[in-house]
This record gives structure tokens, sequence and C-alpha cells, in this order.
């Protein structure tokens, strides 16, 4: 992928001061996006993932999804995090297919 890092900069200072305006699809894909191109930028992961677990309940499956596998690459450290996606997604699993169960216990199986 496309690395240019003024650009990057530039978006992770918006998307900081932006972040609690964003909708649940807008974090999931600028967490995707940077842990995909191994962008680091730990401040503002945190800031979104911030945002995420105070809306969690809100989004929808494939923006939860995401977001898990965004931070299971950058931040699988994040116990509190990971502590609630785990729940939400045991009271939701319904809502999961066979193929992104499996990609849940991938996804989580890597976090500390």
């Amino acid at each position: 992928g496309l690395h240019h890092p003024v650009l990057f900069e530039k978006v992770e200072k918006a998307a900081v001061i932006k972040r609690h305006e964003m909708v649940p699809q807008n974090v999931a894909n600028i967490l995707w996006s940077y842990a995909k191109l191994q962008v680091h930028s730990k401040g503002m992961f945190l800031s979104l993932l911030e945002v995420a677990l105070g809306r969690l309940v809100s989004y929808k499956r494939q923006e939860l999804s995401t977001v898990i596998w965004a931070a299971g690459q950058v931040c699988p450290q994040h116990g509190e995090f990971f502590g609630l996606a785990s729940k939400l997604c045991c009271h939701r699993l319904k809502e999961f297919s066979p193929n992104a169960i499996a990609n849940l216990t991938r996804d989580l199986s890597g976090v500390d």
C-alpha cells in the first residue's frame, strides 16, 4: 500500500480532533487502514479505541469485527477493549456467520 508520511500524519491529527464526531464506520475504516499498512500511530489508535469503547454496542457486526482485528494488530495488550468486545460478541454471536466466528476466534487468539 501507499506510504505517505505527511498524509498519514495529517490524517492522524484530524482523526484525533474529530474522533467524537465520527460514526463507527469511520473509526473502523481508519483503524483497519493504519493497521493494514502498518502505520504506527499508537496515540491515534488509543484515542479512537477510547471512542469505540464508549459506543461499541452501536457498532454493526462488520465494524466490530474490523475494530477487533485492527486492535489485535496494533494494541494486543488493550485488555479493557478486548474484554468489552468479547462480552459484546458473546451476546451478539447469532449475528455472526460461521466464517465470521472463525475470524473473530483467530483475531482474539493473539491478544494479551
